[in-house]
């Protein structure tokens, strides 16, 4: 003699299917995020400074940036920025608003030995990691 078992409920399935789905869109943006982060660019064109990425384009005038106190930092040394506020924050990858030692801050962030801290005139800094950290902040004090 054999039983077949109760089909399962139409929402268990559905359930089902919206979990699987979910976790296929959350691995496709989690792999976008990663492969787009070796394509973030800073460029100084027109008086003007400009981090091209995936999310959080940034356009600003130079006229808003304070040059005197544009450096490079090691973000290992004494971090602080712990509260993201609106962005992605992984291991080995910070992009967006970040906010922590009383300042908010736009990150680009993949390396953190190699960062060159921006600080703005509109109450923020921007962060971007680069192997040309040096480099960067020579051609922004240039101008």
């Amino acid at each position: 003699m054999k039983f077949e078992m109760t089909k399962p409920l139409f929402s268990a399935t559905v359930a089902s299917y919206v979990i699987l789905i979910f976790i296929f869109v959350l691995f496709v943006f989690l792999a976008i995020m990663f492969l787009s982060a070796g394509n973030y660019q800073l460029s100084l064109e027109n008086d003007q400074i400009n981090i091209k990425s995936f999310f959080y384009n940034t356009s600003l005038p130079l006229s808003d940036i304070d040059i005197e106190n544009v450096k490079t930092i090691n973000m290992n040394a004494a971090d602080g920025i712990s509260i993201r506020i609106n962005g992605i924050s992984l291991p080995g990858l910070k992009i967006g608003w970040f906010s922590g030692n009383g300042k908010k801050y736009k990150m680009y962030v993949t390396d953190r030995t190699n960062v060159v801290l921006i600080p703005t005139k509109k109450n923020y800094d921007i962060l971007f990691s680069s192997r040309d950290a040096a480099a960067i902040v020579e051609e922004i004090k240039k101008q």
